[in-house]
């Protein structure tokens, strides 16, 4: 969910479930596509656009803390107010101990904000499997994914990139997974996705 909030005390609330993307655009001018257009947000020169989004309201104060998607979300890991103390009790809560790491980092009801791809690069800098529960980590483990759950707030960009070989290993399964050889150089897909 992305909450914009507007001088005047409303805010757009949006969820882009698997299909809605933001686009931005001159003033006045909509890309030909086929989507179906949500939301235009406008000024003299720029226009951001909100394409097949399934979950738009606008919604006031009381309307945003009464929501029922938003009143269950689990702390924002972009929120510099949240500690790795944070993500370290939401670790030990009932609700969330049994669980799979794989699919426990994509419930926001757990921690707000996480992805697929920042799953996949929490559990890599971690260097844990999907299919550890937080219940079975040693503490060093554990502090190793609160810490990794929190690196993008820093405002490092490249942090979530390893330096160097992570070793992960899951009862008998083991690998060592390798960063790329250089964050420099460009991939041979980087033009495809400016």
């Amino acid at each position: 969910a992305l909450l914009t909030r507007f001088d005047g005390g409303l805010t757009l609330y949006s969820h882009n479930q698997l299909y809605g993307v933001w686009k931005v655009a001159k003033a006045g001018e909509r890309p030909e596509t086929t989507r179906s257009l949500r939301v235009v947000l406008e000024t003299e020169r720029k226009a951001l656009l909100l394409y097949s989004a399934s979950d738009i309201a606008l919604l006031d104060a009381a309307a945003v803390a009464a929501h029922p998607f938003l009143a269950r979300i689990g702390p924002d890991v972009l929120d510099a107010r949240t500690t790795p103390a944070d993500v370290l009790a939401r670790l030990d809560d009932r609700r969330f101990a049994g669980r799979q790491l794989g699919a426990l980092l994509l419930d926001q009801a757990f921690l707000g904000g996480l992805g697929n791809y920042l799953r996949a690069e929490i559990l890599f800098d971690a260097g844990l499997l999907a299919t550890r529960r937080p219940k079975d980590l040693d503490d060093v483990e554990r502090h190793r994914l609160a810490e990794a759950g929190l690196r993008e707030q820093e405002g490092q960009p490249d942090v979530l990139r390893p330096r160097e070989p992570v070793r992960v290993v899951d009862g008998e399964s083991e690998y060592v997974a390798h960063p790329a050889d250089s964050l420099d150089e460009p991939r041979a897909d980087d033009e495809a996705h400016p």
